[in-house]
């Protein structure tokens, strides 16, 4: 999710996404980022290996576990930890469809704000604004 946001937003960065494992987009995410305008169809999930050869101003993680399970960053390159739960943790003690997506839902908006928030930070011109707040009225 925080890389279709991030480059929805953003004109002029190009934000890519990896975990520690490869495994599949989950079916949840598609139709939480197509409510915010947002088309995520063409994406995949990739490993850090699929990204570790490119070079990058910047290494943002959103895991709360960066020291146990992320490898070692170089120095040279500028790094952002903000941890934000993963919806698939809250999702799995959910019994109703309504309950599980309102946690994919929950985090999507966690994320925005994170975008919007690092955005100002680092000067970024944006090309469009997601009202996160207007979301779940």
């Amino acid at each position: 999710m925080a890389e279709c946001i991030t480059n929805e937003v953003y004109e002029n960065i190009v934000a890519e996404s990896a975990g520690i494992r490869e495994s599949c987009v989950n079916p949840y995410v598609h139709p939480v980022l197509t409510e915010i305008g947002i088309d995520s169809s063409s994406t995949r999930s990739k490993n850090l290996k699929d990204v570790s050869e490119r070079e990058y101003d910047y290494v943002i993680t959103l895991c709360e576990s960066i020291e146990l399970n992320c490898p070692i960053i170089s120095q040279d390159i500028k790094f952002i930890n903000k941890p934000i739960d993963g919806p698939s943790k809250w999702a799995k003690t959910k019994l109703n469809e309504k309950d599980k997506i309102d946690c994919y839902r929950k985090t999507r908006d966690e994320i925005s704000i994170f975008v919007d928030e690092l955005g100002r930070t680092l000067n970024l011109e944006s090309r469009t604004t997601l009202k996160v707040s207007e979301l779940r009225k």
